[in-house]
């Protein structure tokens, strides 16, 4: 889960910089590069047989061909399945770990309060 959460991070150019998991709730802190802002998160990790793996691998993939601007993923999802597959991914494997990235979120935290959150969409 945590290499997962670097990688999802990273989609945002951010990176953990504390994190602490109590009461299967994630608790952190994200930075970036040459940057002072800091933005406290919290997750509720209680996941059951998510492909953590693969999306790490999509988020990583995303990050590395340049295919988000914001939150936003700047191709199409069959584009983005057409690379993948191309790529040796199954198609069911794509479907269920990009339904699973575009479901994700990391809720922000502002003086203890829940405000936005980090999350990808096409």
């Amino acid at each position: 889960m945590y290499n997962f959460l670097k990688s999802f991070f990273r989609l945002f150019n951010a990176k953990i910089e504390k994190y602490q998991v109590i009461d299967k709730m994630i608790f952190g802190t994200v930075g970036w590069i040459e940057e002072d802002d800091k933005q406290d998160f919290v997750l509720n990790c209680n996941f059951e047989n998510i492909p953590f793996a693969k999306a790490e691998l999509l988020c990583d993939y995303l990050n590395k061909e340049n295919l988000l601007n914001g939150d936003s993923i700047i191709i199409s999802e069959r584009e983005l399945m057409a690379k993948l597959l191309t790529g040796g991914w199954n198609e069911n494997v794509f479907k269920s770990t990009i339904d699973f990235l575009c479901s994700f979120e990391v809720k922000m935290l502002d003086d203890n309060e829940e405000t936005d959150s980090f999350f990808i969409h096409f």
